[in-house]
């Protein structure tokens, strides 16, 4: 999703990441993750939330996750 959603004048690292697990998972899983586009407004960087759920195959949330991507400016070359 970071390669997808940035534009090519901007890098991205992950930074931190919260974890819940809900249940037990069993079966064939579903991952889903959903964010705003990142912002290319702030020359020193910023934060980007990525919120993912994975779910089991009767669609209830087993795992969900919020990734904290750190958003900058490639350097000029």
């Amino acid at each position: 999703m970071s390669d997808a959603a940035n534009p090519p004048v901007m890098r991205w690292i992950p930074k931190g990441m919260t974890v819940a697990c809900l249940g037990r998972a069993g079966g064939a899983m579903h991952a889903a993750a959903t964010g705003a586009v990142p912002s290319a407004t702030s020359p020193h960087g910023d934060e980007w939330p990525v919120s993912v759920r994975i779910s089991d195959s009767a669609g209830e949330a087993v795992f969900e996750t919020t990734v904290t991507i750190w958003v900058s400016l490639r350097a000029v070359r």
